[in-house]
């Protein structure tokens, strides 16, 4: 019984930890895209904001991970909207993007 009392912080810790462990979700699917946000501006539209990034991401692809990104049912762009999109410089058909599986 002494024994318990002794440990019985460790024994403590180690259950928090282990109970962490399998609660704190997946950190590396935040890693498997990398994003930028944009305000939209009066005119703009999903095509013509994909010709102003610097990525080599194709523009139907690019424009599912905007609508992915941002919940968007449809590419309906309202001016003064912020949106989150990709910010890949190069891609390459290795990178998963936001909803891909393995």
């Amino acid at each position: 019984m002494d024994f318990y009392r002794k440990h019985s912080f460790s024994f403590l810790f180690l259950v928090m930890a282990a109970v962490l462990a399998l609660v704190i979700p997946d950190q590396g699917d935040a890693d498997r895209i990398s994003t930028r946000k944009v305000t939209v501006v009066q005119g703009d539209t999903l095509l013509s904001l994909h010709a102003q990034t610097d990525t080599t991401l194709p523009a139907d692809r690019w424009m599912e991970e905007v609508l992915k990104l941002n919940s968007k049912a449809d590419t309906t762009l309202r001016a003064g909207e912020t949106i989150v999109v990709p910010a890949l410089p190069a891609y390459s058909d290795g990178i998963l993007l936001a909803g891909e599986e393995k």
